[in-house]
């Protein structure tokens, strides 16, 4: 006997993609959702959070100011650095990304600094000119669903709310489908996992 629950994530995903293009839902733009319900439809495993600059300068880019050395490509063998921007995925905003550049549309915007250099000077590159951009990509909401139950529930909210989802499982998406603008964002990274190398288990019947 098998238990898969990853397939039906997958089929709820699909769905809602599907049903975005149909009925087109959008970011949300002008009117403000009850975030309320949203969060009591959720379990008490699932987190919830609204997105703010505020929030991504703190968690995601702060980390890396005026740190002791270079870190001038953390990707290089043999480099050991402070901070790695895949320490900060669980963050609890749920907004970290593998290049900080995007969070802003189309991986571009933000102060020009070199872009293999994981640490800057904050005095050079204030927190203003990190968060004094008209072009963020960010979500409106985070969801961390714990298991299949809170992504149904988050997909039936945004179906409702005709609101835009995106997902973010540890990675990103450099065309922004995984951190799309005024959407709710699905971060997988804490949904419930039935097995260490997949999500398909192989049950041992009790003969007795």
């Amino acid at each position: 006997m098998y238990h898969a629950s990853m397939p039906t994530i997958v089929t709820l995903l699909n769905g809602v993609f599907i049903a975005s293009a149909i009925i087109g839902v959008a970011a949300v733009d002008s009117e403000t959702p009850s975030w309320d319900d949203l969060v009591s439809s959720l379990s008490g495993d699932a987190t919830f959070q609204e997105s703010s600059v505020d929030s991504w300068f703190d968690q995601c880019v702060h980390p890396f100011a005026d740190l002791d050395s270079p870190q001038f490509d953390c990707r290089a063998e043999g480099v050991d650095c402070e901070v790695s921007n895949h320490q900060l995925y669980p963050q609890p905003s749920g907004l970290c990304m593998g290049a900080v550049k995007c969070a802003y549309e189309k991986c571009a915007g933000g102060p020009d600094t070199p872009f293999n250099r994981f640490t800057f000077n904050s005095t050079t590159f204030p927190e203003e000119l990190w968060k004094d951009a008209d072009n963020f990509d960010l979500p409106a909401a985070v969801v961390h669903p714990a298991h299949v139950g809170d992504v149904s529930a988050a997909i039936k909210f945004a179906a409702e709310h005709k609101i835009g989802v995106s997902v973010k499982t540890s990675g990103h998406s450099y065309t922004g489908s995984s951190t799309k603008k005024g959407t709710i964002l699905l971060n997988l990274s804490k949904l419930q996992k039935y097995a260490p190398s997949g999500s398909i288990v192989e049950c041992q019947v009790d003969p007795n």
